[in-house]
């Protein structure tokens, strides 16, 4: 969904995937019947836009929540009271501040969601795209290249990384990225 009125309509809930959407939309989402979205985004910029994602007792499938505005810290604070929450697999937040990495880091066991995803948020949508943290059981921290961004360097990662618990990281292979050799050095000495 690129903005624009809503076009979400009762007969849709065959829906898997659904966002960014804002509070017009979560309206008509928690007007409906039971959904089968498993993935849902919903921008928060409004107080009313978390009281009806956390009243929403029709997404039984609801499996990963992403999150980006304003009121991602209050949401955080709210949406563990919803009856779908329990059934999260995965939590992803945007936050402007990177060094938020480290108090989202804490929360994480108290959210009560397997996976806690942190991306940092850009204001150009060009740049939306980029590294995303993620903290998971047994103390697991994934560090996810999602997409291009002009902000996705090593170095940008490496001050993610500094406001964490410390860890050994291991670099993976992603739809985007192959690692080399060289890559730990230079997170390491970034």
């Amino acid at each position: 969904v690129h903005g624009g009125a809503c076009v979400l309509d009762p007969s849709m809930r065959a829906l898997r995937r659904l966002g960014a959407i804002d509070e017009e939309w979560l309206d008509v989402l928690v007007a409906a019947p039971a959904w089968a979205i498993e993935h849902l985004e919903v921008v928060l910029n409004d107080e009313r836009a978390i009281e009806l994602l956390r009243d929403a007792t029709n997404l039984p499938a609801l499996r990963e929540l992403w999150l980006s505005g304003e009121l991602c810290e209050q949401a955080a604070r709210e949406l563990p009271k919803a009856t779908w929450w329990p059934h999260l697999a995965r939590l992803a937040v945007s936050d402007r501040d990177i060094d938020g990495a480290g108090s989202w880091q804490k929360r994480h066991h108290d959210l009560g969601v397997p996976w806690l995803a942190i991306q940092q948020a850009y204001t150009d949508p060009t740049d939306a795209l980029g590294w995303e943290l993620a903290f998971g059981p047994d103390g697991a921290c994934e560090a996810t290249l999602r997409g291009f961004s002009p902000h996705a360097t090593f170095a940008e990662l490496a001050k993610m990384v500094a406001h964490v618990v410390p860890f050994e990281p291991t670099l993976v292979a992603s739809d985007y990225y192959a690692p080399a050799s060289s890559d730990l050095t230079l997170l390491r000495n970034a």
